[in-house]
């Protein structure tokens, strides 16, 4: 890779695991995962993302806005957004942080703003992504397992969108 080249890492914590994306620009999306983190503990998602960024020395991290007005996040997931931008803060990475509400408006241009919608669209964009695409969520059901790397991959979109 080129030193001109950026590296976009997106990351997105869930009850899961942690969701991941990596990009070097928008139409180009280098690795994606969602890792299970079990038993859930930040420690552990923690150390996992520590390690992430460690091998990648991504340019940008992206984050969800945990603060934002109708942030849904547990506080788990909030504190370990807290200590994920500490980290990147220590090692002179740069963090942007998005709301739901940011990502829904720029998947609303594309006729999409629940997650299910958006994870349709990025598997369009990148039909590698069409194996693994979740099903629509339904009342009673948890999330599927690759919901948060979608989640993630829709957060790096969001922010080359609103970059440009």
């Amino acid at each position: 890779m080129k030193k001109s080249e950026k590296i976009v890492c997106a990351l997105f914590p869930n009850a899961l695991g942690v969701g991941y994306a990596v990009f070097n620009s928008p139409k180009e999306l280098l690795h994606h995962q969602l890792v299970r983190v079990r038993p859930m503990c930040s420690r552990k998602s923690k150390a996992f993302i520590e390690k992430l960024i460690n091998e990648l020395k991504p340019d940008l991290v992206v984050l969800e806005d945990p603060n934002a007005k109708k942030s849904r996040k547990r506080e788990r997931v909030t504190k370990l957004i807290k200590d994920i931008v500490s980290t990147c803060k220590s090692k002179d990475i740069n963090v942007h942080q998005y709301s739901r509400e940011h990502i829904k408006n720029v998947f609303e241009q594309f006729g999409k703003t629940t997650k299910y919608g958006i994870a349709v669209i990025i598997s369009d964009w990148f039909p590698k992504l069409k194996p693994v695409l979740p099903r629509p969520w339904k009342l009673g059901y948890s999330e599927q397992h690759h919901q948060g790397m979608f989640d993630a991959i829709s957060l790096g979109l969001t922010h080359y969108y609103l970059q440009d």
